[in-house]
Parts: C-alpha cells; structure tokens; sequence
C-alpha cells in the first residue's frame, strides 16, 4: 500500500492536534485510507473527513501537500468545499466621521 510506504515520512498522527486519542481515531483511518486501493474505502475516507468538516481542515491542508496524487486530489477537493474566510478590508469597511468603524449593509 502507498500510504504505508510513506507512513514513516508523512506521520499523520503528527498532523492532528493533541485531544483525546479516541476523537481523532477515525481522522487518524481516514486520512490512511485516502490513499487507499479500495475506491469504497477512498469514497469512505472522504465522506468521514468531509463529515469533520473543520475539526480536519488542518490535517486536509498537509494531505493536500502529499506525495501521493491520489491524496493530494481528495484532499484539495474537500479543502475546496470549505467557504472562503471573510476578511473586513477598507474597500468594505468604513469609518464615520468621529473615527468609528462601521460596515456597510449589503
């Protein structure tokens, strides 16, 4: 299996922030079957990792950076599901005239 052949160099355990062991088990199988010969357990390990949502935002961006082409293509199309941050700029914030900022209604 390719992702056991890279295990040694891409620790995923590494990646997942320090909880309980037991909570991050499933991102633990998930990112290891990414890489996986099974499609059913590819498609699985995407469904769960999409499931966690933002718990495993930070695990997809370094899956994204994978040697392994197949991980690398399902972790950028679920870090392409999350909706982009929204960042205040002077372009669509403001300031009145005694110095308060303000943004404007859509």
């Amino acid at each position: 299996m390719v992702f056991d052949a890279l295990h040694d160099q891409w620790d995923v355990a590494a990646w997942i922030p320090a909880r309980t062991k037991d909570s991050y088990e499933p991102l633990r199988k998930a990112a290891a079957d990414l890489g996986s010969p099974d499609f059913r357990k590819r498609e699985a390990a995407s469904q769960e990792l999409a499931r966690r949502g933002r718990e495993a935002k930070g695990l997809l961006e370094r899956l994204a950076q994978s040697p392994d082409p197949e991980i690398k293509m399902r972790a950028k199309e679920l870090l392409e599901q999350f909706p982009p941050p929204v960042v205040d700029t002077p372009a669509r914030a403001g300031v009145d005239s005694s110095g308060v900022m303000f943004h404007p209604l859509p």
